[in-house]
C-alpha cells in the first residue's frame, strides 16, 4: 500500500452501502458519529445507499456537506439494495450453476463493477451535492482492517502487528493477512472467494432455516449442545469443502467447488443429521481451520499481536479460542466486526493514507456512543406523538434512580433512555 502526505484533511464521511448499511463521520482523526441505517429505518440490517444515517451524522457534528474535506465508499463493488433484500435466488446453488458462471465472458464482471461505481458515485454526489472528485473508494478488506487497525489500543507507531481479515467475502476476497506499523499498511497473502469460510458458515445458516448474516450466532449457541463425537464426524463433509493452504496464510478449496455454490452440497451432505450435529460440525470446523490459520500466520510474520476485521470474528467462540493459543501475545477485535464497521474502517483508512501518525488507537474510537444524544424537547414530542393518547399514565421524578428501583425490585421491565445511542 502507498501512503502520501498530500493537504490537510479535516472531516470524511465513510459510506457502507451494503447489508447492515451505515455511514461514519471522521474529525480531526476522531470518529465522532456513526449510525446503522436500521436504527432510522427500523429495519433489521437495511441495505442500500443509507441516506438517513448519512443526514443523522452530519447533523450530529453540525456541519453541512460542503465541509466535506472527502467521502469514502467501504468496498470497490457493492450489489444493489434489490440484489441484497432477497438472496435465495444466488444463495440455494450448485456445481451446475458454478461451471454456468465459469462460461460468462471475461469482461463480464468488470463491465458490472463499472456500472455500480458510477450509480454509486452518482447517488452520493446527488445526495450530497459534492463533486465526483471528492468521492474514493476503499477496499473491502482493507476497510476491516483500517476499522480494527487505526482503533487498536495494541497497536503502537514503533510496533508492528498482525492485521488479520475474514468474512464471507467482499471485492473477490473472503480473508488476508497484513503487516502493520507506523499507521501502514502492507498486505503480505489473500484468499479469493471461492474459499471462504464465511461462505460456508453462513450457507449452514440457511440450510438450517434461519437468517444468514444474522442469524449466524445461534449456529455457534446451538452448537455446544451437540454430541461432540457426531459433530466430529459430519465436520469430514465439510473439510471435503475447504482446507489450510500449504503455507498456512489462507485457505483454499479442496476440490472443484467453490464455496460460492456449496449449498446443494451441503444439503445432501447433511440430509438426515440432526440439527445441533450440524451446528457443532461448522462450529468444529470453523475453529480448525482459523486456529491452524492464526498459527500459521503468526509462525511467518513472527508477530504474536493480532487486530482483527470481518464477520467471521464476530464468532465469539473462535476468538476465545485464538486468545488462548499460546503464540498469541494479544488479541483485539473490532467492534463490530461485521460489515456494521466498514464505514469507520473507510473513514480511517482514507485519513491515514495522508500521512497522519497513528499511535494509541483509543485516539480514533474513545467509545461506542456514536449515535444521536435526545434531549428533554425530543422527549416530550415523542411522549405527545407516541403515548398521550393510549391511556398511559405519565408522571416525572426529580430522584429518577430511586423511581427505578421498586420497579426492579418487583421485576418490572425498565426502559431507560439517557444520553447518546450505542453504536452498533
Amino acid at each position: 500500500m502507498e501512503f502520501y502526505i498530500l493537504a490537510s484533511v479535516r472531516y470524511v464521511l465513510g459510506i457502507h452501502d451494503g447489508h447492515n448499511c451505515g455511514a461514519s463521520l471522521l474529525r480531526d482523526g476522531e470518529i465522532v458519529a456513526s449510525v446503522s441505517e436500521e436504527r432510522l429505518t427500523r429495519i433489521k440490517n437495511d441495505a442500500g445507499y443509507p441516506q438517513r444515517a448519512i443526514e443523522d451524522v452530519l447533523s450530529q457534528a453540525g456541519i453541512d456537506s460542503s465541509e466535506l474535506d472527502e467521502v469514502a465508499y467501504a468496498s470497490l463493488f457493492m450489489h444493489s439494495r434489490e440484489h441484497l433484500q432477497d438472496i435465495s435466488g444466488w444463495y440455494r446453488l450448485g456445481l451446475e450453476e458454478q461451471r454456468k458462471v465459469e462460461r460468462n465472458p471475461k469482461d463480464y464482471e468488470k463491465l458490472v463493477f463499472k456500472v455500480r461505481k458510477q450509480e454509486r458515485i452518482d447517488s452520493a454526489a446527488k445526495h450530497l451535492g459534492i463533486a465526483p472528485g471528492k468521492i474514493h473508494f476503499v477496499e473491502h478488506h482493507l476497510a476491516h482492517l483500517a476499522a480494527a487497525y487505526y482503533t487498536a489500543p495494541n497497536a503502537r507507531s514503533d510496533k508492528a502487528v498482525l492485521g488479520l481479515t475474514c468474512d464471507g467475502a467482499g471485492d473477490n476476497l473472503a480473508a488476508t493477512v497484513s503487516v502493520c506499523q507506523g499507521g501502514k499498511i502492507d498486505r503480505i497473502a489473500k484468499t479469493d472467494r471461492h474459499a471462504s469460510l464465511g461462505k460456508i458458515y453462513s450457507r449452514v445458516t440457511l440450510m438450517l432455516g434461519m437468517k444468514p448474516w444474522e442469524h449466524e450466532y445461534k449456529v455457534m449457541g446451538l452448537a455446544p449442545y451437540a454430541d461432540p463425537e457426531q459433530s466430529a464426524r459430519a465436520a469430514d463433509s465439510l473439510r471435503a469443502l475447504l482446507r489450510p493452504r500449504a503455507d498456512r496464510l489462507g485457505f483454499e478449496r479442496s476440490g472443484e467447488l467453490s464455496t460460492n455454490y456449496c449449498y446443494e452440497y451441503l444439503r445432501d451432505a447433511f440430509e438426515g443429521v440432526r440439527f445441533d450435529v450440524v451446528s457443532g460440525a461448522v462450529q468444529i470446523f470453523t475453529e480448525e481451520l482459523m486456529l491452524a490459520w492464526v498459527r500459521g500466520c503468526v509462525r511467518h510474520t513472527g508477530i504474536a499481536d493480532i487486530v482483527c476485521g470481518g464477520g467471521v470474528f464476530m464468532n465469539v467462540k473462535v476468538n476465545m479460542r485464538i486468545a488462548a493459543l499460546p503464540e498469541v501475545t494479544s488479541l483485539y477485535v473490532m467492534p463490530s466486526a461485521a460489515d456494521e464497521s466498514l464505514s469507520i474502517g473507510a473513514c480511517l483508512y482514507r485519513y491515514h493514507r495522508h500521512g497522519h501518525a497513528a499511535d494509541n488507537g483509543t485516539n480514533a474510537l474513545p467509545h461506542l456512543y456514536l449515535g444521536r444524544e435526545f434531549s428533554r424537547q425530543d422527549e416530550e414530542r415523542a411522549i405527545a406523538e407516541g403515548l398521550r393518547n393510549d391511556g398511559v399514565e405519565i408522571t416525572e421524578s426529580n430522584d429518577i434512580n430511586g423511581a427505578i428501583l421498586p420497579l426492579l425490585a418487583r421485576n418490572e421491565p425498565v426502559a431507560l433512555c439517557r444520553g447518546r445511542m450505542e453504536w452498533g
